[in-house]
């Protein structure tokens, strides 16, 4: 039976291949969680403000690396991904400027948002470089 307490059951439908890109994307849905249960639990501020800023420094960095594949493989999309990539930084970013204003109802927000934009973005955005890949034998 599913966990009714986390937000996103990982699904490896969702693999690129690349186990490094794999690895933190498995570890985002795992911070996107640990947030989830602790906002459903009532945990204090406090913990959730350092998950929040957990998940915030993780997307940067794995943005970072996602690009850097881009990069040494020349995806041809790399401009269009950088750009989804610095969209959702900035809704992040706006979210939790609200979250630190207003508290944490926010957060409902934030969940939405990135449940339906994981998803969305792995299994399409990414799933263009995952092709590409392939086509160049970089993964199989």
């Amino acid at each position: 039976m599913d966990n009714p307490q986390i937000l996103l059951k990982w699904d490896n439908a969702l693999l690129t291949g690349i186990e490094e890109i794999d690895l933190q994307h498995q570890h985002f849905v795992g911070i996107l969680n640990k947030l989830y249960v602790d906002f459903s639990n009532l945990a204090p501020k406090e913990s959730l403000d350092k998950s929040v800023s957990e998940l915030i420094a993780y997307a940067a960095t794995h943005f970072a690396t996602e690009e850097g594949y881009m990069e040494k493989y020349k995806f041809p999309g790399i401009e269009e991904h950088k750009i989804k990539h610095q969209e959702l930084t900035n809704t992040l970013n706006e979210l939790v400027a609200k979250y630190d204003n207003e508290g944490k109802s926010v957060l409902t927000n934030l969940f939405d948002f990135l449940e339906n934009w994981l998803v969305q973005h792995l299994d399409i955005m990414d799933g263009k470089y995952v092709k590409y890949f392939k086509e160049i034998g970089v993964i199989k």
